[in-house]
């Protein structure tokens, strides 16, 4: 690339490019920073409401609630969280791709996307599609996710469901990202206590805790709470890994952008040291002429 004029169009459309980048790394970092606020305030809030529910489990003697009953059949729904954007890296394809490899030896799974990518991906692989929220990967809200708890509760009450899962990006400080699953539905008691728990604390502790009307009747309005709180840290925990790929990916972007503008600067004054020169000689050679002509 000799021409002093297309080195400097593609000097241009570099450095504009590297802007965008920058800026969405700038960005990233922001909502990244942001998602993980909110995630740790709602697992404060998660592990409260965890402890309730565990203080119900050890004061109940009869399993009444439907979300606890195990079945023999395996029609299991799997909710797939990734984005509805891209430039991320891999962060959309890993997790498609990690959901299909878990699926793909399940006849009967079927699958709740959340985000534009999942939906597609799967749609295109001829999945059946459960339902689809979109849209709550942008902003997560405890909205979106009671209305998505809301929904697989019903349809695992209605026994048109046997298992519920969620396959998700976790983002921890010590891990890192990583594609991680979690089971919703059904409930086991183990999730709330151990044996220890029972034999140890039922007789002491909960002796003195009393629910009105019943223990079942609060354990039945805690639990969609409880489903809803998981599927807001996992989207919230998404959102978070999401913004750390588009960070990096950016930040990627704008590295390379560097190292080509470098080059391309190289170039730039290698052509204009080669057109100086050649006029030199052409300025040389024709004052020699005219020397010879004299």
């Amino acid at each position: 690339m000799n021409n002093l004029s297309d080195i400097k169009k593609r000097m241009k459309v570099v450095s504009d490019t590297r802007k965008i980048t920058g800026a969405m790394d700038t960005i990233s970092v922001s909502k990244m920073g942001k998602a993980i606020e909110k995630s740790e305030h709602n697992a404060a809030y998660f592990e409260t409401l965890r402890e309730i529910i565990s203080d119900i489990v050890l004061n109940t003697s009869s399993w009444v609630n439907p979300c606890f009953r195990k079945r023999s059949s395996s029609r299991a729904v799997y909710i797939v969280i990734a984005s509805d954007k891209g430039l991320a890296g891999g962060y959309n394809h890993n997790i498609c791709d990690f959901a299909n490899e878990l699926m793909g030896g399940k006849k009967d799974a079927q699958v709740i996307a959340v985000g534009q990518t999942v939906k597609e991906y799967f749609a295109k692989n001829q999945y059946d599609l459960f339902d689809d929220f979109c849209t709550a990967t942008f902003e997560p809200t405890i909205e979106d996710a009671a209305e998505i708890a809301d929904f697989i509760i019903k349809k695992f009450v209605n026994n048109l469901i046997d298992e519920a899962f969620v396959i998700y990006t976790g983002m921890k400080a010590s891990t890192g990202i990583k594609i991680e699953q979690i089971r919703l539905l059904p409930l086991v008691h183990s999730d709330f206590c151990s044996e220890d728990d029972f034999t140890l604390q039922k007789e002491n502790l909960m002796k003195e805790i009393y629910y009105e009307p019943s223990p079942e009747y609060v354990l039945g309005r805690l639990i969609p709470q409880y489903v809803a709180g998981i599927i807001y840290g996992c989207l919230l925990q998404a959102q978070a890994a999401e913004h750390s790929s588009r960070r990096a990916a950016m930040s990627g972007a704008t590295k390379n952008a560097d190292e080509l503008l470098e080059k391309l600067k190289l170039d730039y004054n290698r052509a204009r040291q080669t057109m100086v020169t050649s006029e030199i000689i052409d300025i040389i050679t024709a004052s020699s002429g005219v020397k010879n002509e004299n």
